[in-house]
């Protein structure tokens, strides 16, 4: 048995998971939607493959992985763990389950068709199933004039998302990972950008703009078995760039949340059965409740400081992919992990304060981390690809 990564985007999930099961002596095989992946000829005993990306259709693509699983020897009798990096990979085993399920298994929401990643039937699905109080309003819209119905409805300050992401993952016309009403002067502006990027996604969804606490996002990271055994850590979003809809480049562990977000955790993954690793995002109502931002039904960016912190919780979930129950964890509190360039670009930004004293504040942070994304990997070459990697994309963007 292997373990497959199927890598995409940046790297950092990826490598954070080849280095988690190389130190593990778990066999992985890595099949990549970039080309020449850092990751290429990690060992000479990793099978390594590309599929064509963005593919011309999802079937022609969900062809080439199962031709490289098979030659790889995954079959019905011996299903490999499948740990997709980013959502359009995740989309592609969704979109085509049954064919992928004679090679492999994944992480999913059993009773959702698209496992958890379109936002669309998530949120109507625990609306309907016993979690209405742990998630916001949400409108499903299929226009921009439902749009402004629906933040009308809401009160007027809200968050508007894609419910599904392409399998290109090309968010063109996007900001972040979200549009925030707050950041237009007026109703005309915010249709104006919604309709430079409306064609990302067939339905969007429209939610009440939630606070964040003082500590930050908090997150909720758990591994669920076949026999609805859970486990799993608190962590908090420190700093995200953007700041707003934007990724976590500082990020804590955070034992405290344990006890209070797991009784909520458990209902949502029961709701939905969801089996395997995932990633929970929360924030709080005007009445100070946790309420779900987001659901990541695959490993998430900062899944190496889960293990830094004592909780494996990718071999966890590899077994419980097979059919094993899930084994407790005692993870280190307060531990840190930081991206550098998202850092260092969120202090450059102004957003976390005023620009110099926050870029002390990331140095003091990037040599107080545990955790330094890619950085701090012993994997070979990976470094030195990844500054090869960032140097072209720097010099792309200068060109043109």
């Amino acid at each position: 048995m292997r373990v497959v990564i199927l890598t995409g985007g940046s790297e950092i999930v990826a490598t954070a998971l080849v280095e988690a099961f190389f130190k593990a002596s778990v066999p992985i095989a890595i099949v990549s939607l970039v080309h020449r992946s850092i990751l290429q000829n990690i060992t000479s005993d990793t099978p390594y493959g590309e599929l064509v990306w963005p593919p011309a259709s999802s079937q022609e693509a969900v062809n080439q992985l199962t031709v490289l699983l098979s030659s790889w020897g995954a079959c019905p009798e011996d299903r490999w763990p499948i740990f997709p990096t980013e959502d359009g990979g995740l989309r592609l085993l969704l979109e085509h389950k049954n064919l992928v399920a004679s090679f492999g298994v994944f992480g999913q929401a059993q009773a959702l068709k698209l496992g958890g990643l379109d936002k669309a039937e998530l949120f109507t699905w625990l609306k309907q199933n016993g979690c209405a109080d742990i998630i916001s309003p949400t409108y499903v819209v299929k226009s921009i004039v439902e749009v402004k119905e629906a933040v009308e409805k809401l009160g007027g300050k809200c968050v508007i998302k894609p419910s599904l992401k392409p399998l290109s993952m090309q968010l063109t016309g996007m900001p972040a990972k979200a549009f925030m009403t707050s950041d237009y002067p007026n109703q005309k502006s915010l249709e104006q950008a919604l309709s430079a990027a409306w064609n990302i996604s067939d339905q969007w969804i429209v939610q009440p703009h939630l606070a964040t606490p003082a500590i930050g996002e908090a997150v909720f990271w758990a591994v669920r078995d076949q026999q609805g055994g859970l486990v799993g850590m608190g962590a908090v979003e420190r700093w995200k760039q953007p700041k707003n809809g934007g990724t976590g480049c500082w990020v804590t562990t955070s034992n405290d949340l344990i006890e209070s977000l797991r009784p909520l955790v458990l209902r949502l993954l029961e709701s939905v059965d969801f089996i395997g690793l995932c990633e929970l995002e929360f924030l709080v109502s005007d009445q100070d409740k946790w309420k779900l931002l987001e659901l990541n039904p695959r490993p998430w960016l900062q899944i190496g400081l889960a293990h830094t912190a004592g909780a494996p919780l990718e071999l966890i979930a590899a077994n419980v992919l097979r059919g094993q129950p899930v084994q407790s964890i005692s993870p280190r509190d307060q531990v840190s992990w930081v991206n550098l360039e998202r850092l260092l670009m969120a202090a450059w930004s102004g957003e976390q304060g005023p620009r110099w004293s926050t870029i002390r504040q990331a140095f003091h942070i990037w040599r107080n981390a545990e955790t330094v994304a890619v950085y701090d990997s012993v994997l070979p070459h990976v470094r030195t690809r990844w500054l090869r990697s960032l140097t072209g994309k720097v010099w792309r963007r200068l060109r043109g």
